[in-house]
């Protein structure tokens, strides 16, 4: 089994890796924050306070300054991990600049496990101080991260989906837990018709720059890959991507050797991967067709258009 380590830092993350340890439940979960009261509700195994209880004032350095304080007792939580998983909100200090004293630590003291980062993106109407700490937190993590997955508060917002910010927010922190839960789960499945295992996701993810994680249900498996590309809450452009996992589920009615087939043209002829891995399942409990995809290396324009922001 992939021994994975979910990691959130400030209340954006804390909320992210409480919900996954409820879940998931078997992965080792860790909560960062200066906040003792949000630290004291979080939902997870490990708990670690940063010295201060005033808060960070929505300072990079002081966020940053705070979890260097502690960062050697969070890196102790974190041994034995196969694939580090850390999610914060960047913009505001601690899950931006705190978000950056801990990559930093990670890349060097724990070079062989992969280190995921699941990042939420600030509205571009947001304050000019978050925006600038968003800037700068991504363009200090992309160098010290194998993959870095990105959630759009932009995108979120603009979906229908419900009138309460507080709701919206509770969507997008379901998304990510499933679409990370769905991805991990793939070296787990019994009985593949097509296995896809850990090394694969492995190979896909390592120095992956940006990437999408996701999943999609459809008539069919071109519907669902497609579903699952636009499920993602960020404007992502795969074309070249560098590599990617794709993951078939579907009733034995339904699923065909040739669904492989199509899943190789829409990577290689549609969108110009050529390094991929295919998998497959059985599952009675899809109604139709479920594809889950990894794929990195990719564009994403709510990135660009916050570092464009900056420049403004």
């Amino acid at each position: 089994m992939v021994r994975t380590t979910v990691v959130g830092i400030g209340g954006c993350g804390i909320n992210i890796v409480s919900l996954f340890e409820m879940k998931v439940g078997t992965a080792n979960t860790v909560a960062i924050d200066v906040d003792e009261r949000a630290l004291s509700m979080a939902r997870v195994k490990h708990r670690i306070k940063t010295p201060s209880g005033r808060g960070t004032g929505g300072e990079y350095e002081e966020g940053y300054r705070l979890v260097k304080n502690v960062v050697a007792e969070a890196i102790k939580s974190l041994h034995g991990s196969d694939v580090i998983i850390v999610t914060s909100g960047i913009g505001g200090g601690m899950g931006s600049g705190g978000l950056i004293a801990l990559a930093e630590e990670l890349k060097d003291a724990m070079p062989e496990a992969l280190k995921w980062y699941y990042i939420v993106l600030p509205s571009l109407n947001e304050a000019k101080s978050r925006i600038e700490n968003a800037e700068r937190a991504l363009k200090e993590l992309l160098p010290k991260a194998d993959i870095v997955f990105v959630l759009s508060n932009e995108v979120l917002r603009k979906r229908p989906l419900s009138p309460s910010p507080r709701q919206l927010y509770e969507i997008g922190n379901r998304y990510i837990v499933e679409s990370l839960k769905s991805i991990l789960e793939i070296p787990e499945v019994k009985d593949a018709i097509q296995a896809v295992d850990f090394t694969h996701i492995e190979k896909v993810t390592r120095d992956g720059g940006l990437g999408v994680i996701s999943f999609g249900t459809g008539r069919d498996v071109e519907a669902a890959f497609d579903q699952a590309l636009r499920n993602y809450y960020c404007t992502a452009r795969v074309e070249k991507g560098r590599s990617a996992v794709v993951f078939i589920e579907a009733p034995i009615a339904y699923l065909k050797a040739e669904d492989m087939d199509k899943v190789r043209d829409i990577l290689m002829v549609k969108y110009g991967i050529e390094d991929y891995y295919i998998g497959a399942a059985y599952n009675w409990r899809v109604p139709g067709y479920r594809v889950t995809t990894l794929i990195s290396r990719v564009k994403i324009r709510e990135v660009e258009d916050l570092l464009k922001k900056v420049k403004e």
